[in-house]
């Protein structure tokens, strides 16, 4: 029986950027009565801040192979960490690294990807993430829903609020090992 996916995950490469979507990636964690897991790359994130600013799982992920952004390497160890945790919703920041990263990663994982989204909402009925974007120039809001798991968005700065650290909050923080 296939592992049903659950969690919302955030993921950049910028701490300011990080915080924020974990904000919105908190909102939408208690709306789907679930998990908010960061992942922070070769700690790039203080991952007990990461733990203070609203998530309740850190995966520390450490080799002195990523210590530069390499779109690939990064790719396959998010892709391998997705395969396995099987999250509905991966927030990743709208940075330069951020945006050639989601489209790859959902290529990989055969879902779709909305980038430079400016609006999340949860359809609470189904379950899903109704993403918005502004598209031709600002002209246009299009609307989207993927039904593919998990749901991919790039997210810039400056669109949500960070929850304040909170120092006696507790997550849990695991080590991992890449594969590269």
């Amino acid at each position: 029986m296939a592992q049903e996916n659950k969690g919302v995950w955030v993921f950049s490469d910028l701490p300011s950027l990080a915080f924020e979507l974990l904000g919105k990636g908190r909102t939408l964690a208690d709306q789907l009565a679930t998990q908010l897991t960061a992942v922070s790359i070769t700690a790039t994130l203080d991952v007990n801040e990461l733990v203070q600013r609203g998530a309740d799982r850190v995966f520390s992920v450490s080799d002195p192979a990523l210590t530069t952004f390499q779109v690939e390497s990064y790719a396959d160890v998010l892709t391998a960490l997705v395969n396995e945790q099987k999250p509905d919703v991966l927030l990743i920041g709208a940075t330069r690294n951020g945006l050639e990263l989601a489209p790859r990663l959902a290529e990989r994982l055969k879902t779709g990807c909305v980038t430079e989204t400016t609006r999340l909402e949860l359809d609470a009925e189904k379950k899903l993430v109704v993403m918005e974007r502004v598209t031709y120039g600002g002209n246009l809001v299009e609307t989207q829903v993927s039904k593919a798991r998990p749901q991919i968005a790039t997210i810039a700065r400056g669109l949500f609020a960070p929850i304040p650290a909170e120092s006696s909050r507790k997550g849990e923080i695991v080590k991992v090992e890449p594969k590269i």
